[in-house]
């Protein structure tokens, strides 16, 4: 499952789903954190599910939203992406290419931009990480 996590991004949020789309197959679910423009009809109508909260939560509540959601729906794995278009879905590990671990719970990626190497943290059902390439 794709999470991206969004507030206000009404001007970006279209294309980082169409890119998304095109790369990975699975469902896609837009986290709305209280935007008040038109993310969520906008994200919506690129076909994202979206989940609207309430109220603003920051980025990490979004996120956590997310994850549950995905827990919920049985995803034993979800990438997320930003909504303002920073991250290539082609250039960011993915479910076809993920390291395969049974108790995977998070995959989280750098921009490779900022850092030397595409790092990996995994986070195990026992409350463990481990960081790597």
């Amino acid at each position: 499952m794709i999470l991206i996590p969004a507030r206000d991004e009404a001007n970006a949020i279209a294309k980082v789903i169409t890119d998304a789309r095109r790369i990975y197959q699975a469902p896609i679910v837009v986290i709305d954190d209280g935007s008040q423009d038109d993310t969520a009809g906008i994200a919506a109508a690129a076909g994202a599910l979206v989940l609207r909260l309430p109220l603003h939560l920051g980025a990490w509540g979004a996120m956590q939203t997310g994850l549950r959601y995905a827990h919920r729906q049985g995803w034993d794995l979800a990438l997320t992406l930003d909504a303002d278009g920073q991250h290539d879905p082609a250039e960011i590990l993915g479910p076809d290419n993920a390291p395969a671990h049974p108790l995977l719970t998070v995959i989280l990626c750098h921009h490779k931009l900022r850092f030397t190497a595409p790092y990996v943290m995994r986070q195990y059902c026992d409350g463990t990480w481990q960081m790597g390439a």
